[in-house]
């Protein structure tokens, strides 16, 4: 009878932990939309400029330059240009990052007895290992809205019409489907090492701050999340260079072939085009990110639990 019991209990514990993963899984991806958003438009101007300068680097002579043409050629909105299909992506791509990196750490999280370890007995090395895994998973829901975008900012800028519609037109009248998952290799490459960077610098700093000093936690998360979104974009800004010039390409191009391609035209230094502006855009929009992330869960946790 006892042993019946133990079963029983067993069996309850199990779809108590089943349904607190699914809960918690849930609040990840609905708090990633707010912190979505926040981060798209505040961060879109910065990567309008961006690409302009990693696809048509002899078009400007600095990222100011790049910016003030656009704003007095085209208008101020359309620094602006890809924002729906920036948007879509980023809710696709932070739906699945900030779900499937939760699961990770959770799984990790768990001690031999399948109780949660503290945070202090958790190595730095997981949330790098957890980011670096979620990576691939975005790539793959990421890559179709990182093509409409791109192509979307550069259009106005090569007199063709930029409105998403015709630029989905343009891309399967010349691809097909298959051209909306153009450049995916190099969109794994840049992910892989972005996330792992991303949210390991991020889990670092919140531990960091969390110990040292006696900021509110809106403060930790939008200096922790700044700090994460620089540190990316530092380590894949050259991955990012190489897809973008694929995934704007009327032509076929491949990695290698790409990567040769631009240090033989600008050297070196073109795989890092545009650095300076993903820095600077880097700290506000994943500030938001952060903060619109965690204050969200915070405000579901305290209202659900």
């Amino acid at each position: 009878m006892s042993g019946l019991k133990e079963i029983e209990s067993e069996s309850n514990a199990f779809a108590r932990a089943e349904t607190s993963a699914f809960v918690e899984t849930l609040k990840d991806v609905t708090a990633s939309f707010v912190g979505s958003a926040a981060c798209v438009y505040s961060g879109q101007p910065f990567d309008t400029v961006k690409v302009r300068l990693q696809v048509q680097p002899g078009e400007f002579t600095s990222a100011l330059d790049c910016f003030r043409k656009t704003m007095w050629g085209e208008g101020v909105t359309k620094l602006w240009s890809g924002s729906v299909p920036a948007l879509t992506g980023a809710l696709l791509e932070n739906a699945v990052a900030f779900g499937v990196n939760g699961a990770l750490k959770r799984i990790l999280s768990l001690g031999d007895k399948a109780t949660p370890r503290l945070e202090k007995d958790k190595s730095f090395v997981e949330p790098f290992l957890t980011g670096g895994i979620t990576g691939f998973f975005t790539a793959t829901v990421l890559c179709p809205c990182d093509v409409l975008k791109c192509r979307a900012q550069l259009s106005r800028a090569t007199g063709q019409d930029a409105r998403i519609r015709e630029v989905v037109r343009r891309l399967v009248q010349k691809s097909g489907v298959r051209g909306f998952y153009t450049g995916f290799s190099a969109q794994v490459i840049r992910d892989i090492p972005f996330y792992g960077s991303f949210f390991g610098t991020y889990d670092v700093m919140c531990r960091v701050l969390k110990d040292r000093t006696n900021w509110s936690d809106a403060s930790v998360y939008f200096t922790a999340g700044g700090i994460a979104g620089q540190v990316g974009w530092v380590v894949s800004i050259a991955p990012d260079v190489i897809k973008s010039r694929i995934q704007t390409s009327e032509v076929p191009l491949k990695f290698m072939q790409t990567f040769r391609t631009i240090i033989a035209q600008n050297g070196y230094r073109g795989l890092f085009a545009g650095i300076e502006v993903a820095i600077v855009r880097a700290f506000p929009a994943n500030a938001a990110l952060f903060v619109g992330f965690e204050l969200t869960k915070k405000v579901l946790s305290d209202t659900f639990d």
